[in-house]
């Protein structure tokens, strides 16, 4: 039976279930451990007293739904009105809202009746009416709630109930979100079990979360060896890859971890412990783990939050200038169920004494998962107006106090309950639901799943003509530049030559167009993109005059100074061709290129490299009336080709000096070449996290057999290590020393050679493992 309570409403629902002890005969709670142990079979010649110890003893067990099968048997012999509200608040709790529906309208209605008692359950119109709204009846919730306000003298109900009925209001006029597209995540990270807490690392290609992964039937007594454990699953352009569980340093054994949240920078990892007293969470502390090469260091406990409360869902964030952690808490000082709290960081794992955000933030529910980002805090409550049950919020820090929280609408919320909001500077983010939608395998609404979201954002195009007066140019030459500071960024030329000039553009960015055609004067005019929110094409109108013609010039001298560069480095050995349009083509290759120009051409320069793909230029000298040397920038790429896990690839340059083994400046022949040859390997395993690889070191035959093979095991580890150190987990390579046992000459034992030939079989390469079987890579050039 699917666990369908995961561990966020282990924490965030508790105190929910505490409110209606009164009601229960058994507190039974809303754990991860929500699981059945099969259905008995009744007992031959059973009585009504039977069935309902059955009933109770199942709940003792914590199989709730095998008690809700007993306890619906009994009402259905004896009509026992207690034993009708037990079953709607299970229900409610397990978040079958239909059913629940169902149940506390029979309970209402019975009240209603002769000889009936309409206060005998005080909340129950309370309960109604959030299980309307949950399932969309907005006009009925309305009607059961103020009949609730009727009657009921709590105060922290009335105001819960007035602000149900605002957001029932409110959701009956909201649209949904047309910009905001929302998925259940695949089935790597969703699975039958319940998925919560979802946190990107830095470079958004890893997904964090926590998960409850047993699939076999179970109930939780204290030995069930089943516990919510943190993951990771990495992101490649083909998609999620598997999720795999992180290692003992955050996963203690017969421990449930969750809330898991990665700091910005990565570098630390904050999730909770959790225990049980039977079906009471007893304990929940915040612990964290340092990022140490690439691995996560044993856990330890915050200092200066945790205490004889609950303390859960911590999250980086900013206050008052300083770094603080977020958090949701029931401390004492709490103005509901839950808080959320912030402390102030003055090292790593060590914070000052925790404050509550206040009444602007926290009311009489709960406010749980906190996320902030760019001074505005994101958060998810029961007590605030919503369209469900939990909402995420959204407030924003004026630099002196919070603003008024703001409901996220629909989209981001839903019916049920949305809770753990995160999402990136690219508009990339999650939710957790149980909405309509979710892999529940009992109701509809049972169970969470993560929720990917993704804002669309404004798409901006330009469409550009030229003309002279009132008539269209043809064959007009357009340079389209990113306006940076005093300066130009990127810059593109296109012909147009049927006039008009498309081209996509970037959000918030400053644009230059220029349109030049010989024997016409070129024109210029500026646009930007900021601000835009809605998709905008900028239509743009270049007004070019025809020059009249003169005597010829008095010759001007044009010099072309061409230089291909990457990664602001010159080229060398650059083939450059240029050509006049409609004249001659020259070709020189070096590492610059000078040569003379002439006035109002039109010039191509091409330049090529071995192994490289050509870049090209087009550009005119029109208009130019004195002698100046012109500067051009051609970028060259290195080609693709394609890597299979058959293919063994040698890694160029890494040459040791005698005897040494480290990849550093001291035990290498030339250290840069070296490092350019495993940086260009550390590019290819980031850029497919899911890759596993052999590293292999070889030696030539001079030596003994055995000191070759230790040296060589030892060159493997330490260009391994180069990798760990930049940040290669550990386990994605597998480190290989073969000595001189695969020659690639006739250099072997005993044959004279020349160090040159010895050389060859001195090498390092690599292969896949596991992960893709194929992959394309840039070609490794030098000087790249």
């Amino acid at each position: 039976m699917r666990n369908c309570l995961a561990p966020n409403f282990l924490q965030h629902l508790f105190f929910m279930t505490m409110r209606l002890q009164s009601s229960f005969k058994y507190i039974f709670a809303t754990t991860l451990f929500l699981q059945g142990i099969g259905v008995l079979a009744q007992p031959v010649g059973s009585s009504d007293e039977i069935m309902l110890k059955v009933a109770e003893e199942r709940m003792e067990q914590k199989d709730y739904y095998n008690a809700l099968d007993w306890y619906e048997k009994y009402y259905d012999k004896t009509k026992d009105k207690s034993v009708a509200y037990q079953i709607g608040m299970m229900h409610y709790n397990l978040r079958d809202y239909v059913k629940a529906e169902t149940w506390l309208n029979r309970v209402l209605t019975a009240g209603k009746r002769k000889g009936g008692n309409p206060n005998e359950y005080p909340d129950a119109g309370f309960h109604y009416g959030r299980v309307l709204k949950m399932n969309e009846k907005y006009d009925d919730a309305i009607v059961a709630l103020e009949d609730f306000l009727a009657k009921s003298k709590e105060a922290d109900k009335i105001i819960l109930a007035k602000n149900e009925i605002i957001g029932a209001k409110m959701a009956a006029g909201l649209r949904e979100n047309a910009k905001l597209l929302v998925e259940n995540m695949p089935n790597k990270i969703n699975t039958p079990n319940a998925e919560y807490s979802p946190t990107y690392d830095v470079a958004n290609s890893a997904l964090y979360f926590t998960a409850y992964r047993k699939t076999e039937i179970a109930a939780f007594d204290g030995k069930d060896d089943a516990f919510a454990k943190v993951y990771r699953a990495f992101k490649s352009p083909r998609g999620w890859a598997e999720a795999e569980v992180l290692s003992d340093a955050v996963n203690r054994p017969s421990t449930n971890q969750g809330n898991v949240h990665l700091s910005p920078d990565g570098k630390i990892l904050f999730f909770t412990r959790t225990a049980l007293e039977g079906n009471t969470l007893s304990d929940s502390k915040i612990y964290y783990c340092l990022n140490s090469g690439g691995n996560w260091s044993p856990a330890n406990e915050v200092q200066g939050i945790n205490g004889n409360y609950i303390a859960k869902q911590p999250c980086v964030g900013e206050l008052f200038g300083k770094e603080v952690l977020y958090f949701s808490s029931n401390m004492p000082g709490t103005k509901g169920g839950f808080d959320i709290f912030y402390a102030t960081k003055k090292s790593d794992g060590v914070y000052d004494t925790p404050v509550n955000l206040g009444a602007v933030i926290n009311t009489v529910g709960n406010e749980e998962t906190p996320f902030y980002t760019a001074s505005k805090l994101h958060f998810s409550s029961n007590g605030h107006p919503g369209i469900g049950g939990y909402d995420v919020f959204s407030a924003d820090w004026n630099g002196a106090q919070w603003d008024a929280p703001k409901n996220m609408g629909k989209g981001y919320n839903s019916p049920a309950d949305d809770l753990y909001y995160t999402m990136n500077k690219g508009g990339q983010g999650f939710v957790v639901s149980n909405r309509v939608g979710t892999k529940s395998l009992k109701s509809k609404t049972c169970c969470d799943d993560i929720f990917s979201l993704q804002i669309e954002q404004a798409r901006a195009d330009l469409k550009a003509y030229a003309f002279s007066g009132s008539k269209r140019l043809d064959g007009i030459t357009f340079q389209l530049a990113e306006v940076e500071g005093n300066g130009l960024g990127k810059v593109d030329w296109f012909k147009a030559p049927d006039n008009e000039f498309l081209s996509g553009l970037a959000l918030n960015k400053s644009y230059r167009v220029v349109a030049s055609k010989d024997g016409f004067a070129s024109d210029t005019i500026y646009f930007n993109t900021v601000g835009l929110r809605e998709n905008m094409t900028y239509e743009k109108r270049l007004n070019l005059e025809q020059l009249v013609a003169a005597a010829p010039p008095a010759p001007v001298k044009l010099t072309l100074k061409a230089l291909a560069q990457l990664k602001e480095k010159p080229l060398k050995n650059v083939t450059y061709r240029l050509t006049e349009k409609g004249g001659k083509t020259e070709s020189r290759t070096g590492d610059e290129l000078f040569t003379q120009l002439v006035v109002n051409k039109t010039y191509v320069l091409i330049g090529e490299r071995a192994k490289c793909i050509a870049d090209t230029i087009e550009f005119s000298t029109n208009g130019f009336d004195k002698s100046i040397t012109i500067e051009k920038m051609l970028k060259l790429r290195p080609m693709l080709k394609t890597l299979t896990k058959t293919d063994k690839i040698n890694l160029p340059n890494i040459y040791y000096k005698l005897s040494k083994f480290a990849a550093n400046d001291m035990d290498m022949d030339n250290f840069y070449l070296a490092q350019q040859s495993l940086d260009y390997l550390y590019g290819i395993m980031a850029k497919f996290p899911e890759m596993r690889i052999e590293l292999s070191s070889h030696t030539d035959a001079q030596g003994s057999d055995a000191s070759n093979l230790i040296l060589s095991q030892k060159r493997a580890d330490g260009a391994k290590q180069y990798l760990i150190n930049k940040g290669v987990v550990s386990e994605r390579i597998v480190a290989k020393g073969y000595g001189e046992t695969q020659i690639i000459n006739h250099c072997k034992n005993g044959v004279k050679c020349a160090d040159d030939e010895h050389k060859q079989n001195r090498r390092t390469e690599f292969r896949i493992i596991s992960g893709p079987t194929e992959i394309a890579v840039e070609e490794q050039v030098e000087d790249f």
